[in-house]
């Protein structure tokens, strides 16, 4: 497994502990009751992708439907949040866990705390989002936001169903204090994103459409902010993207794909510095892919494998748009650089019509 390092990760917020009056605590091995501020601040390039790629006045009607739907993915709110206080010697175990519905974008919770040294982790908006599950995480080193495969994640054939939430982490060594006002800041990290492919249908006389996306991260460890990759493109799941409903007359479609971040592209020996975060080298690779199925009138389907070489990375949004021609082919027009391969009469099975 490919490793991402947590530098790319974009969304942030803030976690203060504050230490409060003196109470009622056990005793002098106990801290004061702590309290817990969150505070989610949202940072992406939503707004800026939308009005740069669906610009024309045609593209209105998708556009409103497009940020409906993403509206639970790009928010500054937590429904639910999950803490752990974790040992800070080799073995890490879990001390404190504590698991809050906090329903607003700022809100404070209350703990009593031993005086101690942990590393503290915590992450948002897990419980509804479908796909992804808090495992392993009794001990520090092993928690991971992991993806929940219906069959073997090992097969190539694997398809998940898109992410429903916006999840959020953060981790940060602190010492809890006996009887001293004590004042902690941790930010908290968005770990996943979302790409959406529209296209103008105006041209074609098909049955039926599948698109997919495939490439992405499966796993994430809280405690060091890092991706856990499949070892080859081919190995990747299939993310099944969902068809957008847009509303009215419209001539356009939109399918949507909300997972984990690609892999970024080799590392070379040249720096650029930007304070642009979504601005990125293009790899010499493919890091990820959309994979068309079109089926026409005729019976027959064709497949279009669109490649992408510039990484899709965590808060980020990325829009393809382009035209189904007659023929069935996929047709990207917003990005020269993707590359595009088609296949007309495709005929292999166990991938184009999958039991979610």
């Amino acid at each position: 497994m490919s490793k991402l390092s947590k530098h790319h990760i974009l969304f942030a917020a803030l976690l203060s502990l504050l230490a409060i009056a003196p109470t009622s605590c056990i005793n002098e091995d106990w801290s004061d009751c702590e309290s817990v501020l969150y505070d989610l601040r949202l940072i992406t390039n939503m707004e800026i992708e939308m009005r740069t790629i669906l610009d024309a006045e045609a593209d209105s009607l998708v556009k409103q439907s497009l940020r409906n739907y993403l509206k639970d993915i790009f928010i500054d709110y937590a429904h639910d949040v999950d803490l752990s206080f974790y040992s800070t010697d080799a073995e890490g175990a879990r001390l404190h866990h504590d698991q809050r519905i906090m329903n607003a974008t700022e809100r404070s919770f209350s703990l009593f705390l031993p005086v101690y040294r942990y590393m503290h982790t915590a992450v948002a908006n897990v419980q509804n989002n479908g796909v992804i599950k808090l495992r392993n995480d009794e001990y520090c080193k092993t928690a991971t936001l992991a993806t929940s495969f219906a069959n073997d994640r090992n097969s190539p054939s694997n398809i998940i169903p898109v992410q429903r939430t916006g999840l959020f982490s953060a981790r940060l060594p602190i010492e809890i204090e006996d009887a001293k006002d004590q004042s902690f800041f941790v930010h908290l990290y968005m770990v996943n994103c979302a790409t959406a492919l529209v296209l103008d249908r105006s041209l074609c006389d098909y049955t039926d459409i599948k698109i997919y996306t495939t490439g992405f991260a499966t796993d994430f460890h809280v405690a060091d902010s890092v991706f856990i990759y499949p070892s080859a493109l081919s190995d990747a799941p299939l993310v099944s993207a969902e068809q957008v409903p847009v509303d009215g007359n419209s001539s356009q479609i939109c399918f949507c794909s909300v997972n984990y971040p690609s892999p970024e592209p080799v590392a070379t020996r040249s720096v650029v510095e930007t304070t642009e975060p979504f601005l990125s080298r293009t790899a010499a690779e493919t890091l990820w892919q959309y994979r068309c199925y079109v089926t026409l009138a005729d019976g027959t389907t064709t497949e279009s494998i669109i490649s992408l070489r510039t990484p899709l990375r965590a808060g980020q949004l990325k829009i393809l748009k382009g035209h189904i021609l007659p023929d069935g082919e996929v047709f990207v027009t917003s990005d020269v650089q993707a590359g595009v391969s088609v296949t007309l009469d495709w005929k292999e099975g166990g991938i184009y019509n999958p039991q979610l």
